[in-house]
């Protein structure tokens, strides 16, 4: 499991690449991390928005979209973020676990690449609400 380093530089890719870019697209190749959450309603939720900030609380990171929604990132044991062009999105040896994909109107995409499926995704309201 990704220990608290491991989260903090994920939290730091993650800002580096992929904050502020419109989401055009969702894909859930693996459903399964998603936690109470299809995903028809995930790219409901997410699409058309953008990442604006992102915070880490513990294993968890939440990534914060412009509508004030969250999204909670559990990375469970193999899972890390992953951030491609978008014509490259099943290049690389790992590309096929990925478990879901946000793509963004740059033309790169932002996928949560779950080898084991033991990471979680969710929506949440308030990152403090749900850490509690």
């Amino acid at each position: 499991m990704p220990e608290l380093p491991d989260v903090e530089v994920f939290k730091r890719y993650i800002d580096s690449t992929s904050l502020h870019h419109r989401i055009t697209q969702v894909k859930a190749p693996a459903p399964k991390v998603l936690s109470d959450l299809s995903a028809g309603r995930l790219a409901s939720e997410v699409s058309g928005h953008s990442f604006t900030s992102s915070r880490r609380w513990g294993k968890h990171l939440f990534l914060k979209l412009d509508d004030g929604q969250w999204l909670a990132w559990h990375f469970g044991m193999t899972s890390y973020p992953r951030y491609c062009r978008r014509d490259n999105e099943n290049g690389g040896d790992d590309a096929r676990f990925d478990a879901v994909r946000f793509y963004f109107d740059n033309g790169y995409l932002l996928a949560f690449n779950s080898r084991r499926k033991l990471g979680r995704i969710r929506l949440v309201d308030d990152p403090e609400s749900f850490a509690r």
